[in-house]
């Protein structure tokens, strides 16, 4: 597979991996090649790039826990059984029991020990006379800014109080440095400030190519399949998704219409033979990607979550048929939906998803191999959500809920929609679309929500320490949390 030889060209490079955000300023790396030979040509810092996308498909982030895994699991998305070893405590929001906390420790340590990766490239591109081919010095920072904003804010997400709580609450530090610092703990505005700021940059850098390339180049490899790159249009959703957090609607808007207005160019949404379609089927809606990870071993970090239940075992994740049904709600007449009917599989009563699990991929053209090892992080689909809610009236946030609703093979909702039937459809929206892909939680977290709806239309009465991700007891001793 073409698209793997270029993911693997990094086994080698001398990222970090860095145990932590303060407290790995005390340790000196082990590298298999130095930071002089590894920045040394242009090739370098590609494969430095590519390392960092590498990183994030780790089971312990984005391969597992902050797609369909943990967060989800937090997010009343499973109907996790009570003696479960794994999940039972972070199915309560008890991230204090040590069966949460070994979730929440790593996915801390993993995401800083990334972002120092980037903060790594970045420095040697500051400083660097190497004379890059056409644009790649301006695309390789504006990527690097980018991956930076876009990994502080989930943290921000998971260990910073919400904003609609307390936009001044102390929350993370911000690391900008490659070197040996103890970073302060900024407040929730101040992080999405510095988000926003090294998006701001980064917009401009990549502005010279807005193009997605969905295939193997083979004349300039890095260039291909730019979904898995930290591209313009991530760039402008990202900007769409922190502004919303924030309470911008406005500026949300601004940055969501720009993706909507070019998504037939670049994002077209999935086909019913596509979506439904016995081998090769599109079970993430690959062409919707605004940005996802590159996920070798997706099939197996998903069957051995989901397959068990599928071939009647037991399942770490389990979904009934029941369900199934509360959720896309096929009593109301949504029994036409392209997720209902073509995601999720069963044998007998035992249901789960099927979307990383890629039954009938057929593995023959890169394309097809796309199919089987990505998980979404910011689709299209999100963008129309996010104008939906930004909307100045219900009527045109209908507007724009509406296409997806019609891209999914429902009916669409009548314009007269008030602003708390939208904000329900909304969130009923956002189970269906992003199931198993980490968002639900933090939907109720911006929300401040005082209860979660579950994934058997009860709800889990929470306060908003629930939605506090405790950070590391060994990071105390060096920041002011």
């Amino acid at each position: 597979m073409k698209l793997n030889k270029i993911i693997y060209t990094v086994t080698a490079l001398s990222l970090m991996l860095i145990t932590g955000c303060n407290k790995w300023l005390d340790v000196q790396p082990e590298t298999t090649i130095s930071e002089r030979d590894q920045f040394a040509t242009e090739s370098g810092f590609k494969d430095a790039m590519l390392g960092v996308y590498v990183k994030l498909s780790d089971a312990r982030t984005y391969g597992r826990n902050l797609t369909f895994g943990f967060m989800d699991v937090v997010g009343q998305c499973y109907n996790i059984n009570t003696a479960d070893a794994n999940y039972a405590q972070a199915v309560k929001l008890n991230f204090l029991d040590p069966s949460a906390r070994k979730y929440v420790d790593s996915i801390w340590q993993d995401m800083y020990a990334n972002i120092g990766n980037v903060n790594q490239i970045l420095s040697h591109l500051d400083s660097t006379n190497i004379k890059f081919s056409g644009r790649y010095k301006n695309q390789l920072k504006g990527e690097a800014l980018a991956m930076r904003a876009f990994l502080h804010f989930d943290l921000l997400r998971m260990f910073g109080t919400s904003p609609a709580l307390n936009p001044e609450a102390k929350s993370i530090p911000y690391v900008t440095l490659f070197k040996v610092k103890v970073f302060p703990a900024l407040t929730v505005k101040e992080v999405m400030e510095k988000c926003l700021a090294d998006l701001a940059i980064a917009e401009g850098l990549l502005a010279e190519d807005k193009s997605i390339v969905k295939t193997y180049d083979l004349a300039d490899p890095y260039r291909s399949f730019t979904r898995h790159h930290m591209n313009f249009w991530a760039v402008k959703g990202l900007q769409a998704r922190i502004h919303l957090y924030k309470g911008d609607k406005p500026a949300a808007l601004t940055a969501a219409r720009e993706v909507i207005s070019n998504q037939a160019t670049h994002f077209p949404f999935v086909t019913l033979p596509q979506a439904s379609t016995t081998y090769n089927r599109d079970y993430t809606y690959a062409n919707e990607h605004l940005f996802a990870v590159f996920i070798n071993n997706l099939k197996s970090l998903s069957d051995a979550h989901f397959l068990g239940n599928i071939q009647g075992g037991p399942a770490i994740l389990p979904l009934t048929e029941t369900h199934l049904k509360t959720m896309y709600e096929t009593a109301a007449g949504n029994s036409t939906d392209i997720r209902y009917n073509y995601l999720f599989g069963a044998t007998g009563s035992a249901w789960a998803t099927m979307k990383y699990s890629q039954f009938n991929i057929v593995s023959n053209n890169p394309e097809s191999d796309y199919l089987r090892t990505h998980i979404p992080l910011i689709r299209i689909s999100e963008i129309y959500y996010i104008a939906a809610e930004a909307a100045p009236t219900p009527e045109e946030g209908t507007a724009y809920l509406n296409v997806i609703r019609q891209a999914r093979g429902i009916s669409q909702l009548p314009l007269n929609q008030t602003v708390t039937t939208l904000d329900n459809e909304l969130r009923k929206e956002i189970k269906k679309e992003c199931y198993a892909e980490g968002q639900n939680f933090y939907y109720f977290k911006r929300k401040n929500a005082g209860k979660i709806t579950t994934i058997a239309n009860g709800s889990l009465t929470v306060v908003p320490a629930n939605y506090l991700l405790p950070i590391p007891e060994v990071e105390k001793e060096y920041g002011d949390y």
